[in-house]
């Protein structure tokens, strides 16, 4: 399996082949550094693609079983390759095209741009989205891809190099079709300029528990 120095030493840790002192230092830097964290959580989705694809050597495959044992971790590997079934059973429909071709679709009045998570997503794919220049708001329709069905969520934005929250909204509901369960999200377009972001989205059950969140990661350009 190939990749890069740095992610083949977070699969090592992942999979709890790295040394007490290298793991600790690992452990130690994610919780200091926020940018670290998400690169770790980025390689247990690919390290989770690898397992799902069979590009794991024999003994990496056999410990990630013994490691992804539990519920909460099959449960990892579950949504990925469900979110990877619902990609490719899209991949023949006018809403993939509409998606891969960068073609919002007109609902309510308002250009929607379709949002998939990151995880279902190539390394090097990127969603571009040409802001309209007369555009009050812009309308993200975001697929869910956990398997449990929450009664409400909430939507959180942040540039992709950054901390700061550019917007939010919570108790948003869920709407379903034949193409599966998603969000539309409504975002004022003053607050967006060319760049990178990402849209974190996570569920809320009745007594109040909060997922971890999902990460959606989109690009703005300007229209031509």
């Amino acid at each position: 399996m190939s990749g890069s120095t740095v992610e083949q030493q977070m699969f090592r840790y992942l999979l709890d082949q790295l040394s007490d002192e290298d793991r600790r230092e690992i452990e130690q830097r994610y919780l200091e550094d926020d940018a670290y964290f998400d690169l770790v959580c980025a390689a247990e989705e690919n390290l989770i693609v690898a397992y799902l694809d069979g590009r794991l050597a024999k003994p990496d495959h056999v410990r990630f079983e013994e490691i992804y044992s539990s519920h909460a971790q099959r449960q990892k590997v579950e949504t990925i390759s469900r979110v990877r079934r619902f990609a490719r059973h899209l991949q023949g429909k006018e809403t993939k095209r509409s998606l891969e071709q960068n073609t919002p679709s007109l609902f309510g009045g308002l250009l929607w741009f379709a949002l998939v998570p990151s995880a279902s997503r190539g390394a090097n794919e990127q969603t571009l989205i040409a802001l309209p220049k007369e555009a009050a708001d812009i309308g993200l329709k975001v697929e869910l891809d956990e398997v449990e069905e929450h009664d409400t969520y909430e939507a959180r934005l942040k540039p992709a190099y950054g901390d700061d929250e550019i917007w939010h909204a919570d108790r948003l509901h869920v709407e379903s079709s034949d193409e599966g369960r998603h969000l539309r999200v409504q975002i004022p377009a003053a607050l967006l300029t060319a760049g990178d972001y990402v849209l974190y989205v996570r569920g809320i059950d009745a007594n109040g528990r909060v997922d971890d969140p999902a990460a959606y990661t989109f690009s703005i350009q300007p229209s031509s």
